[in-house]
C-alpha cells in the first residue's frame, strides 16, 4: 500500500519527454514566436532530490492555462507566458509565446535557429507524495507500475522553463525555429488531424503503445510535410527555417513507416486478440476484466485473477468458520485490528498481565473468544479474510503466505503495534538504579550540547534609608552532554513462516526493549564508576573511606550538608537516596528499616541505641558497581545523592523521549516480507560532583 513520505523535496521539475518542442514565429509582421510541446508522458522519472523514480498523476496537477516561462527556473531570465496547459490522461503538453524581450527569450529564439536542443521543464510543487514499496503495484495514468516507486497524488505547476538538458538522457526534444511567415507544415488548407489520420489508417489509438504512437506520429508528419511541398517556403527576408540535429529526415521517416506500418498492424491485431481472451476469461468479473484491458494484464494473468476472486468469495461465505471480521460495540473502526493484535500477543509467551494492560476489556474477551489459538498463519489469514483480500489455502506454500501477508495493511501495523507494545513492557520491565538517582536531560539533536549551573550569593541585602536595592552578582557553571542511537533491525525471516512461530517474532522485540534498558544502565556505570576526570575525590571535598555503618552514614551524611558551592556558600541540598552494591544490599536495608542499631555479629549481640537513620536514606542496589567488567568496580563501595532532580548525574535523551521506539524499516536482503527497527537515542553526563557523596568502604 502507498504510505505518506515526507523526507523528499516539495518542488519537483518534468522534463521534457520524447516529443516535439517547436519554436516559430507567428503569423503576421512583428508577432512574437510561439512555442508548443509535450513535456510529460506520464511515466516514472528519475529527479534530484528524489531517491525513488517518480510518477506525476496528472488527474491531481493543477495547472493555470498562463504560467511564466523562463530559462533555467530562474526568475530573472524572462522568456514568455503560456497560452494554454492541457493535461489529458496521459501527457502534459504547453503552448506558449516568446513574450520576453530580454537576453534570455533572446538567446532561446537564436540557440533554436542554430539548432540548438532545448527542453521544455515544468516547475511544481508537490503538495501530496505517498511512497509504493517493492512488490506493490499502482494505478496511474492509466497504467499500472510496480514499486518501488513514489506517486505525486497532488501537484501545483509554477512555472515553466527551458532548459539545455533533460533528467533523461535518452530524451530526445526535437526544436525547430523559424521566422517564416507562416507556422510550419500548415501551407494551404487545413491537415488531417493525427487521430483523423490513425483513424483512416484503419489504427485505434487506444491500443497503441507509447512507441508505436511516436513512429506513427512521425509517419504522419512525413505525409504533412509532403502535402506541404516537401518544405517550409522561405520568408520574404530570405531566412529558412532551422532545423535540429535530432529530427530525423524525411528519408529516414519514410524508412522508419515503410517498415513501421506492417509491424503495429501486427501488434494492433495481437491487441485485439489480447482483449478478446480477457473478455472471455472475465466475463463474470466486469472489473477484473476492465483493469485487466488497461493495465495489459495477459490472458494467463487475468485468469489468476478471476481464480483468486472466486476463492475470495468462497471465503467470504466460509468466513464465521475462520471468525477474523470481529466487531466490537464502541470499539471504533479499529477494534478488529486491535483485537488480532491483542490476540497475537496472548498466544506467545509475553506475560499475560504486561499485556492486559495495553487492552480494555472488550478487545481482551474477544481476542480470547475468537483466537485461543492463533499462530503466524492464522494471523495472515485473519488479515486476508478482514480486508477481502484473498487468503491462502491450506497447504499452500511460505511464498504464498508472504505474498498474501503483505497484500494487506493491516498486517504490517498489527506486527508492529504489537512490537512496539512489547519492546516497551519489556523495557520498563526491567528495574533501572539508573533512572532512579539521575536527573533527566533533552538534547534536540545529536550535537554536544552545554548545560549550566546559576551560582553566586543568593541573599538579599539591606535596603538602605534611600530605598535603593543593590544589585547582586550571579555567575554559572556549565557541563557537556550529547546522545547517540542504539538500535537493532528485526523482521519477519522465512524460518518464521514455516515455523508457524509467532512467538519467535514477538521474542526479539522483548529482546530488544530489555536491551535498551541494559543499554542505559551500562552507560551511566560505566560513567559513574571511572570517575571520569576524579569527579570523586578529596580534592571536591566529596569521597571517604568509610566502611558501611551507622558511623559510617552518619560521616557520609556530614559530608554532605557541608557540601559548598563555588562561593563557598552551603548548597543546602539534601541527601535520600543511599546507593550500595549487592554485597551491602542487607546492610542497607536495615539502616532504612531497623528502630535500634545491633551491636556486634555474635548470638549474643546486643541491641544498642535508636537507628537514627530508619526511613531516612532509601536504598538502591545495582550490580554494575561492584562487576569486574567495568573499570572502578567495588564489593564496598557506596553512594548517598540527593532527589533524582538534583543528582550529580544525569540521563539526555532526544528530544526528551525516554522510550525505545519501533518503526517499519527498508526491508534487508535477509528478511522476507516486512522489516522494523527497533532503536533509542540517549546519553549520560557528569553534572555537578557537589551533589552526591562516593566511601570506598575500606577504612581498614
Amino acid at each position: 500500500m502507498s504510505k505518506p513520505f515526507e523526507l523528499c523535496p516539495a518542488r519537483l521539475e518534468l522534463v521534457a519527454a520524447p516529443d516535439a518542442l517547436e519554436i516559430q514565429a507567428a503569423e503576421g509582421e512583428g508577432k512574437p514566436p510561439t512555442f508548443a510541446g509535450v513535456v510529460y508522458t506520464g511515466g516514472p522519472m528519475q529527479l534530484n532530490g528524489f531517491y525513488r523514480p517518480v510518477i506525476v498523476d496528472l488527474a491531481g496537477m493543477k495547472a493555470g492555462q498562463e504560467n511564466p516561462v523562463y530559462k533555467q527556473h530562474d526568475p530573472n531570465q524572462i522568456v514568455g507566458h503560456t497560452t494554454a496547459v492541457p493535461i489529458t490522461p496521459q501527457r502534459i503538453t504547453v503552448e506558449g509565446v516568446v513574450s520576453g524581450t530580454g537576453a534570455a527569450a533572446q538567446e532561446v529564439v537564436a540557440n533554436a535557429r542554430n539548432k540548438f536542443p532545448w527542453k521544455l521543464s515544468l516547475g511544481a510543487s508537490v503538495d501530496r507524495l505517498v511512497r509504493v514499496d517493492d512488490g506493490e503495484s499502482v494505478q496511474v495514468n492509466g497504467r499500472t507500475f510496480r514499486g518501488p516507486v513514489l506517486i505525486a497524488r497532488k501537484t501545483t505547476l509554477g512555472e515553466v522553463s527551458f532548459v539545455p538538458r533533460g533528467a533523461d538522457a535518452k530524451t530526445k526534444v526535437k526544436v525547430a525555429a523559424t521566422i517564416a511567415a507562416e507556422p510550419l507544415f500548415l501551407k494551404g488548407n487545413a491537415p488531417m488531424t493525427f487521430e483523423q489520420w490513425l483513424k483512416a489508417k484503419g489504427f485505434d489509438s487506444n491500443l497503441l503503445t507509447e512507441s508505436g504512437l511516436a513512429t506513427l506520429r512521425a509517419s504522419y508528419d512525413d505525409e504533412q510535410r509532403a502535402d506541404a511541398g516537401a518544405k517550409p517556403a522561405d520568408d520574404a527576408t530570405g531566412a529558412k527555417p532551422i532545423q535540429a540535429a535530432a529530427v530525423e529526415t524525411a528519408d529516414e521517416i519514410k524508412a522508419a513507416a515503410a517498415t513501421g506500418l506492417d509491424e503495429f498492424r501486427k501488434e494492433a491485431a495481437a491487441e485485439t486478440r489480447r482483449i478478446g481472451a480477457i473478455q472471455a476469461a472475465a466475463k463474470d468479473f466486469p472489473e477484473i476484466c476492465a483493469e485487466a484491458i488497461e493495465a495489459g494484464w495477459s490472458k494467463e494473468q487475468t485468469e489468476r485473477e478471476v481464480t483468486r476472486e472466486r476463492e475470495l468469495q468462497d471465503l467470504r461465505a466460509s468466513r464465521a468458520s475462520i471468525g477474523p471480521a470481529i466487531h466490537i460495540e464502541g470499539a471504533g473502526d479499529g477494534a478488529s485490528a486491535l483485537v488480532l493484535e491483542c490476540a497475537a500477543r496472548m498466544n506467545t509467551s509475553e506475560d499475560r498481565e504486561l499485556v492486559e494492560k495495553d487492552y480494555d476489556e472488550k478487545i481482551l474477551a474477544a481476542a480470547h473468544k475468537h483466537f485461543r489459538r492463533l499462530g503466524f498463519k492464522d494471523l495472515i489469514r485473519a488479515c486476508c479474510d478482514m480486508e477481502h483480500v484473498a487468503a491462502p489455502r491450506p497447504g499452500a506454500t511460505e511464498t504464498d503466505y508472504i505474498r498474501a501477508a503483505f497484500s494487506t495493511t493491516s498486517l504490517s501495523g498489527i506486527l508492529g503495534d504489537s512490537a512496539n507494545k512489547s519492546m516497551l513492557a519489556a523495557y520498563r520491565a526491567v528495574p533501572s538504579t539508573a533512572k532512579k538517582i539521575a536527573r533527566k536531560l533533552s538534547a534536540n539533536d545529536f550535537k554536544t550540547h552545554t548545560g549550566y549551573r546559576l551560582t553566586g550569593d543568593p541573599k538579599l541585602l539591606e535596603v538602605d534609608g534611600k530605598g535603593e536595592l543593590k544589585y547582586g552578582n550571579l555567575d554559572e557553571e556549565s557541563f557537556t552532554y550529547s546522545v547517540a542511537t542504539y538500535g537493532k533491525i528485526f523482521g519477519i525471516t522465512r524460518e518464521m513462516i514455516v515455523n508457524d512461530d509467532l512467538n519467535a517474532f514477538s521474542e526479539i522485540p522483548r529482546l530488544l526493549g530489555k536491551g535498551a534498558a541494559l543499554t542505559l544502565e551500562d552507560l551511566f556505570w560505566t560513567l559513574v564508576l571511572a570517575n571520569t576526570g576524579s569527579f570523586f575525590a578529596s580534592g571536591n571535598n566529596n569521597t571517604l573511606t568509610n566502611s558501611l555503618s551507622s558511623a559510617g552514614l552518619a560521616a557520609a551524611v556530614a559530608l554532605f550538608r557541608n557540601q559548598t558551592d563555588a562561593d563557598g556558600h552551603p548548597v543546602l541540598l539534601t541527601p535520600t537516596t543511599l546507593v550500595v552494591p549487592p554485597a551491602l544490599e542487607e546492610t542497607a536495608d536495615e539502616l532504612y528499616t531497623s528502630t535500634n542499631i545491633v551491636l556486634g555479629t555474635s548470638t549474643k549481640a546486643k541491641v544498642g541505641s535508636a537507628n537514627t537513620h530508619k526511613a531516612k536514606y532509601k536504598p538502591e542496589v545495582s550490580p554494575y558497581i561492584s562487576n569486574s567488567s567495568y573499570t572502578g568496580y567495588s564489593t564496598t563501595r557506596w553512594y548517598l545523592f540527593p532527589e533524582k532532580d538534583e543528582s550529580p548525574f544525569g540521563i539526555a535523551y532526544l528530544n526528551g523521549a525516554e522510550n525505545p521506539i519501533v518503526e517499519e524499516a527498508d526491508q534487508p536482503a535477509e528478511f522476507l516480507g516486512k522489516a522494523w527497527r527497533g532503536y533509542t537515542d540517549l546519553g549520560v553526563c557528569q553534572v555537578d560532583s557537589r551533589c552526591g557523596v562516593m566511601s570506598d568502604g575500606d577504612d581498614s
